[in-house]
């Protein structure tokens, strides 16, 4: 490899996004799902609306690596994440609670 090209592992954010949260790519994003919570997935839906918007103006915007929806409606959060970072448990309950709004 070349100095200049870098290796595009699925660890890193964008390429994670780019294979399990981009329409088109449904059924792989099954396969990591039914791997991760060991039981089938039958469809998924990758076409909600990832970032979630301020309530604020002080807010960040925050940005779902993959939003999924189950056939039965429920609402599944992917994020890759590769090392422990400060604040994760206020982010985690933060794109849980806008995951229903």
């Amino acid at each position: 490899m070349a100095e200049n090209e870098k290796e595009l592992v699925p660890t890193n954010d964008y390429v994670f996004k780019r294979i399990f949260g981009h329409i088109g790519n449904e059924e792989i994003t099954k396969g990591l799902l039914s791997a991760i919570i060991e039981r089938e997935v039958d469809s998924v839906d990758l076409s909600k609306n990832p970032i979630l918007e301020k309530d604020i103006k002080t807010d960040k915007v925050g940005v779902l690596d993959v939003k999924a929806v189950f056939p039965d409606g429920t609402l599944c959060d992917v994020e890759m994440q590769l090392t422990l970072k400060k604040d994760i448990e206020k982010r985690i309950l933060f794109y849980w609670s806008k995951l229903f709004l």
